[in-house]
């Protein structure tokens, strides 16, 4: 599992198959490869409904599992973080 840190864009629920989720919109940057300045990302997650999120515009910390998609990586959301309050904190997630 890997720890996505950015800001939180925005959020609301949706209903997929009669079932609710939590839609997010967290906004990142990715290194280049070749050393550039990094690319600006916006990943849209899915999580539980019942998940408790900070104030849009606040930092985020979502674990996520990633996966392949053709040459990019994509990200499936699996909860929220609290704000850890160390580097050791975030390396003990579930």
């Amino acid at each position: 599992m890997v720890i996505l840190t950015g800001t939180l864009r925005q959020s609301g629920i949706v209903t997929i198959q009669e079932k609710q989720q939590l839609k997010i919109w967290v906004e990142h940057t990715q290194e280049r490869d070749n050393g550039g300045t990094p690319d600006l990302r916006i990943e849209e997650l899915f999580l539980p409904p019942d998940s408790v999120l900070p104030p849009s515009g606040s930092e985020v910390f979502v674990a996520v599992r990633p996966w392949a998609s053709g040459k990019t990586i994509r990200f499936s959301g699996v909860k929220i973080l609290p704000a850890p309050t160390s580097a050791k904190a975030l390396s003990k997630v579930d």
